[in-house]
This record gives structure tokens, sequence and C-alpha cells, in this order.
């Protein structure tokens, strides 16, 4: 090779790897092989950390392991057992010291049985024990037994708001020890303390009855009653809820209470707590951590939690996140938290993505409620996002939030994973702010959902009727939701017609839904029994047939059209079925139409005077439908029956309540009329009355003889009256009045003139009567003859 090659070498690979290391002096077989190395080393470092993670989370573990074993250690029923001493049994007194031996023990005493029969006896019983102890009554108590005498057994006891220390509460407890039918007791409000808690936990624990138990709103308990508490909860057999909601548990009293709900064996019915309310107990992140760390063990008995009301913040949703996280959870009979309710909680600050992250792997959680949590259209999307992976969780509320803030996309996410989703039955999206946009974009889901049952959209004002006419096109193709709730004006007649169509389908759809199950129920009977019923029911239905055909002249028919008919395939009746059909419902349809158009007010005048029959074909067609629809067995075709067997009821039903209204209305109408008539009546027959009763007066005749002045003066009255009321007489009637009026004054005069003859007149006839009472009756009658003669002679 030349010189001038070695000194101008050519563009080969191989001479520019030689002359590479020349350009660059630094490099070295150490830095080539460095990406090795580091990957070697950096393999045995990531080893390294998790060897050390596993340590800690190891020594993590037996830390609460001690823990725990300590706190079981403390739960014992020991430290709530009570002594009682029979005082009526004591004879003698001994006086120990701490020298003398114990050579003789106590011996038991037998318990003798209590039969408490009614709550009176029960009462009398309290009143003893007070007396025993020389301790007051408990007002509520003692009212609620006196109520009720007779009651054979008390099954709830409310105490709210009554003062109960530890000096009352003994005789109660004693009360307790005895089984009277006690299922669930209430002392809220109560202001117990630590020592009157440890007297009724030992009763209760004796007698373990007790299935409900609410302490909430009693702010004095400290660590030391929630310890009691849990004592009481590690033992007892019945109770199923425990509400401590509106107490101020710390840490420990979390510990305790969450320790006592584990299981030494699964199978095992102690304890049997499910259910634990601690609303406004003002949790932090320490005891939301002992509680999560408590619930997410295989034999925790607890699959109930509300915290409603606990101010949680960010820490707060990271550690309840950390509590749905059952998928970490390797055990098979693992059975995590399953209703959890975070009302008013304030998760709005990035606290909703640790929960939702949770929620898209759990599968224990059934009922989710998230009310009144500031979760707007952000935290929405990723709670749409997790319905879409969670195929579990069967009940979500997530209403009193603002879900359209600042605009639609959380509800859209939530249509979105309806469309995937097949658990969710129950959604709840009332007084979320909801638009038109938003109903028609959830009812746009429906048709292909086939798992919601209820959907609560109430408390939502801005839906208009746009909204709620697709909610109605898409609940007709929808066949699972059987409740749709939401509030519509009552003035608006087209958006109330709609809202009765949207609740018309719930109810098929529920009709159906029986249905449904009630055919599972005929499936799993035995099957020879279910077609001899539908043989049986055929055949007596054949019977009923023949029994009304039976005795009506039968159409001949030749042999051709009878070899005809039996050739023809089966097939063929039915159709003529279906057509018979078509026909019924087409004519259905038309009336139908017609009666609702009569209801609405659309038919002119004219058009109204044939309602009647319009009514009485509507009658005749519904019937026929009834006797059809158990006979189809096409779905399509039953549904076509079913829906205008619907609209025929309900137009029927609307035509008999008008009619029955109107017939109300023409017989009030009646009754006034009468009532008028009847009052003209009685005006009338008054007035004859009256009218007779002043004839009366003026034809009435004068009596001689009549001296007293008040006589006179009605006499001059009846005058008056007489001349006042001549204009409107008959001249025939003027005449009579005025001879008599003339007869009047006359005889005025006569009077005055003859006062002396009348007064001897008198006499005599006084004498006369004494005598013979023939002879007073002449001389009566000849007094009047002269008298008259007098009268006469001195006329004009």
């Amino acid at each position: 090779m030349s010189d001038t090659a070695l000194k101008h070498p050519t563009k080969s690979i191989l001479k520019q790897v030689h002359t590479q290391p020349a350009s660059n002096p630094a490099t070295s077989w150490f830095t080539t092989q460095q990406p090795r190395i580091n990957s070697l080393f950096g393999s045995f470092r990531k080893n390294q950390q998790q060897e050390t993670l596993q340590q800690q989370q190891q020594q993590q573990g037996q830390t609460h392991l001690t823990e725990m074993n300590a706190i079981n250690a403390e739960l014992q029923p020991r430290h709530i057992r009570r002594v009682r001493f029979p005082v009526a049994h004591m004879t003698s007194e001994y006086i120990f010291t701490k020298e003398d031996l114990i050579t003789e023990r106590k011996k038991q005493l037998p318990i003798e049985p209590m039969n408490i029969q009614t709550s009176s006896q029960l009462l009398s019983l309290y009143e003893f024990v007070c007396r025993n102890k020389q301790e007051p009554t408990i007002d509520l108590f003692v009212s609620a037994l006196i109520t009720q005498p007779q009651a054979t057994f008390l099954t709830r006891l409310d105490l709210t708001n009554q003062p109960i220390d530890r000096f009352n509460i003994a005789p109660l407890a004693d009360i307790m020890c005895i089984d009277f039918g006690l299922r669930e007791l209430v002392l809220n409000q109560c202001g117990l303390e630590d020592d009157a808690v440890k007297i009724l936990m030992s009763s209760l624990l004796e007698n373990d009855k007790i299935q409900h138990l609410s302490l909430a709103n009693n702010p004095k308990l400290t660590s030391l009653a929630f310890k009691y508490i849990a004592i009481y909860i590690k033992g007892a057999s019945q109770l199923v809820s425990l509400d401590l909601s509106s107490t101020r548990p710390d840490k420990k009293s979390v510990q305790y209470l969450t320790a006592a709900t584990l299981k030494h064996d699964i199978s095992s019915p102690i304890p049997s707590l499910s259910s634990l309310l601690l609303n406004g107990c003002n949790l932090r992140a320490p005891q939301l951590e002992a509680l999560s760390t408590s619930i997410r063990k295989s034999n925790t008995s607890l699959h109930h939690l509300s915290i409603r009301g606990n101010r949680i913040g960010v820490q707060g949703a990271l550690l309840i996140g950390v509590m749905l996280r059952d998928y970490d959870n390797k055990d098979m009979a693992f059975k995590g938290i399953e209703r959890l309710f975070l009302d008013n909680n304030d998760l709005s600050q990035g606290g909703i993505q640790y929960i939702a992250q949770a929620l898209r792997r759990n599968q224990s959680l059934r009922y989710l409620s998230m009310c009144e949590c500031k979760i707007d259209a952000k935290d929405c999307i990723l709670l749409g996002e997790a319905l879409k992976y969670n195929q579990y969780l069967e009940r979500f509320d997530i209403g009193y939030n603002p879900l359209m803030t600042p605009n639609m996309d959380g509800i859209t996410s939530i249509r979105q994973a309806l469309n995937v989703n097949r658990s969710l039955k129950d959604l709840c999206l009332a007084d979320s702010a909801l638009s038109t946009e938003a109903a028609i974009a959830l009812a746009e889901c429906l048709p292909e959902n086939s798992s919601l049952v209820r959907l609560d959209l109430s408390r939502n004002p801005n839906i208009q009727i746009a909204g709620l006419l697709a909610l109605s096109v898409s609940i007709k193709m929808n066949r699972t939701i059987t409740f749709i709730d939401i509030n519509i004006p009552k003035e608006d007649k087209d958006m109330v017609e709609i809202h009765n169509g949207i609740l018309a389908a719930c109810t098929k759809n529920a009709q159906s839904k029986k249905n449904k199950i009630e055919v599972a129920q005929d499936e799993k009977s035995d099957n020879s029994l279910v077609t001899t019923a539908q043989a049986t029911a055929r055949l007596t239905l054949e019977e009923r047939l023949a029994a009304v055909t039976k005795g009506k002249p039968k159409h001949s028919l030749s042999t051709s059209s009878l070899e005809v008919n039996a050739n023809q395939p089966p097939a063929l009746p039915k159709r003529r079925t279906e057509n018979k059909d078509s026909l019924l419902i087409q004519q259905a349809f038309d009336d139908v139409a017609a009666l609702e158009d009569f209801m609405s007010g659309r038919l002119e005048e004219k058009d109204k005077s044939d309602t009647l029959a319009v009514v009485e074909r509507c009658r005749e067609e519904h019937a026929k439908i009834c006797l059809r629809i158990p006979e189809v067995a096409d779905p399509s075709h039953l549904e076509l029956l079913l829906a205008i067997n619907d609209r025929l009821t309900v137009a029927i039903q609307s035509f008999e309540e008008r009619q029955a209204k109107e017939a109300e209305a023409i017989q009030a109408a009646r009754k006034e009329q009468q009532l008028q008539q009847q009052l003209q009546m009685e005006q009338l027959q008054e007035e004859q009355k009256a009218q007779k009763e002043a004839e009366e007066k003026l034809s009435s005749s004068f009596e001689i003889g009549d001296d007293d002045d008040d006589d006179d003066d009605e006499s001059l009255i009846d005058e008056e009256e007489v001349t006042g009321t001549s204009a409107s007489e008959t001249p025939l009637q003027v005449l009579r009045s005025e001879i008599e009026a003339e007869e009047s004054a006359a005889f005025l005069n006569a009077k005055k003139d003859e006062g002396s003859e009348s007064e001897e007149s008198l006499d005599l006839v006084e004498s006369k009567e004494e005598s013979n009472g023939e002879d007073v009756l002449q001389a009566e009658a000849k007094s009047s003859e002269s008298a008259t003669d007098k009268d006469v002679d001195k006329k004009p």
C-alpha cells in the first residue's frame, strides 16, 4: 500500500472506524460499556428498593397487628360487668382484712325468670326498682308505658332529649335485662357520659335482643365510652345498626369500634353489626385511616357506612379511595363495603379523582351517595369514566350538585357511560341544574340501556317541553325503566299530557316485568303440571265456546269446502285472526280518536250528537280486545293490543267521569230549582194567609156589652186599618166597610147616652142569673131589642 493511500484514506466503513478514535481521544472502552453496566446495577438497585419497601410494609403490618392485639385485649366483657347483691338474703355481716384467708366462696343464687305480660306490669316493676334504689323515674319511659297499659310488648323506646345520668339509668338498666320485646332503643341528645354508658352496655349485652341502637348527639362521650360500646358490639349477636352521629370520636375510639367488628371466624354470627353511622363527627385523616384499614379486612362484619357532613377534604377523599380498593385483597371470600354515604362533604378540590379511580375496579360497592359534595362538570366527567368500567354499582346518587357548571360535558360523560354500563339500576340527578339539552342527551341513551330502572330528574325547572318530549319518545323504546321522577308545571296542559304518556310507558314496563317474573317462577316449577294446566284451560275454553254456540243453526258446508279446509296449513287460521284483529284495531283507533277529540273539545256542536254511539262502540271494542289479549303470543301484536287497550280504558274512564260530573251538576241545578219553587210557594201561602187575616178582621162583628176601653181603642185601630186598606179593595167591600163604620159610630153614641140604662140592665141580668138561666136569656134579648130600636131611631 502506498503512502498516498495511507495519508488520504478512502471513504470505506472500515477505515472510518479505524480513524474515529483518533478524532475523539476522550472515548474509552468503559464509556462504551457504561449503559450495560448501568442496566445491571440498576436492576440490582430496583430489587434492593423493592426489598426495602417490602420490609417497611411488613414492619407496618406487624406494628398494626400488635396494636390490634392490644386493642382486642382491652375489649373484654369484664370491663363492663356489674355486680348486684341481693340485700333481702343477707343475714350476717363479715369484716375482712388483708390478712384473712377466704375459705368460703359466695354461693350463686338461682335466678328466677320474670314473667312480664303487659306494660302496666313492667311499669310496676320499674317503679319498684326505683324505690329500692332511691332513684327518680325517667318521665318519658313512664309516659310510654302509661299510654299503652295493655300492650304485651314494647318494640321501640325513644328517650330523645331526656336527661340521663349514671344514677337514673341504673333502674332502667335493670329493666333492660328483661326481655319484653324491645328491639330498638333511641337515646339521642340525652347528655350521656362514660359511667352511664358502661351501665347500659352491660345490661344490653346481658339480654342481647337490641337490633337498632342510637346514641347520636351525645358529645360528652370520650374514648372510654367508645371502649364500652365496642365491648358490647363485639359480644352482641343481634345488633344490626349503630348510630353515633354528632359525637366526637378520636383515632383510639375509631380503632375500638372497627376492632370490635372483626370476626375470628367468618361463619360466626358474632359480631353482627353491619351498619355504622358517623354523620357529623368531624372525622379527620387519622380517624379515616383507622376506618379504612379495618374495612378492607376480609373478616369484618361492617358493610354499610355513613359519614355525611364530616367536611372531608382531599386527604380524606384519598383515604376513602383506599377504602374502596377491594381488588387488592386476594381473599375470595372477601366482602367489602356495600353502601357508602358521602353526602355534604366538599370533594371539589381534586378529591373526587381518588374516589373515581378506585371506583373503576371496585367489585363490592352497590350503593354510592354523594349529594351536596360540590361536584361540577369536571368531576362528573371522572365519575362517568368510572361508570364505564364498573359493572357492579347498582345505585348512584349525585343529586344536589352543580353538574352543569360550567358546561354539560359531565352529563355527556354520564350518557356515554349509560350506553356501556349494564349494572346501574337507579340514577339520581335531582336538583343538579339540568337543562333541556341535558334531558335530550340523557334521553338518547335510554333506548340502548337495558339495566336502568329508576331515573330521578326532579327539581330541575330548566327542563322544558322539548326535553320532556324527548324523554317520552325514548321511554317508549325502553323495556326496563319503571319510574321517572320529573317536576312539571300543572298549568301547562301539553306538558301534563306528555307526562301522562311517560307514566303510562313506565306502568307498562312494570307490568311486563311482573309478568316475566311470574313466567320465570312457573318455569321453575314442574313442567308437566304446567302443561296439564294449560291443556285444561284450553279444554275449558272449548267447552265454553261449545256451550255458547249450542242450539244455534250451523251454516251448510259442501264436501269440497270441508276438504279444502282440512287440507289448509295451520298458519292460515292464525293469519285470518290477525286480519280480524287488524280490522278491530283500526276501528278501535278511529273510535278512540273521535272520543278523545270530543273530550278535548275539538269537535263541533253538530258532531257531538253521535258521541254516545261512539262510546258504545269503544266499550264493545274494549271488551273484545280484553278477551283477545290472553290468546295472543306474538310480542309485537300483543304490544299493539295493549297500547290500544290503554287508550280505550283512559278515554272511557274520562268520559264516564265527565258524565258523572255533568249529572251531578244537573242534579244540583234541579235541587236548586226545587228549592226556589218551594220558597215561592211558601211566600205565596204567607201572602194568602195575611190576606185572609185582614178579611177576617174586617168582617168581625161587635158584641154588645163590651165596656173595656182597650177594646174601644182596638176598634179605632181596626177602623183606621180598614180605611187605610180600602183603596185596594173592591166597591162591595168599600160599601160594607162604610156601613160598618156608621154602625160602630152609632153604637158609641148610644153607649154614652144610655150608660145608666145599660147598668140597670146588667144588674137585672145578674139577679136573674141567680134565679133562673132562662129568664136571663129573655132579659138579655129584651135589652138588646130596646137598644137596637133606639139606635135605629137615632139614625139620620
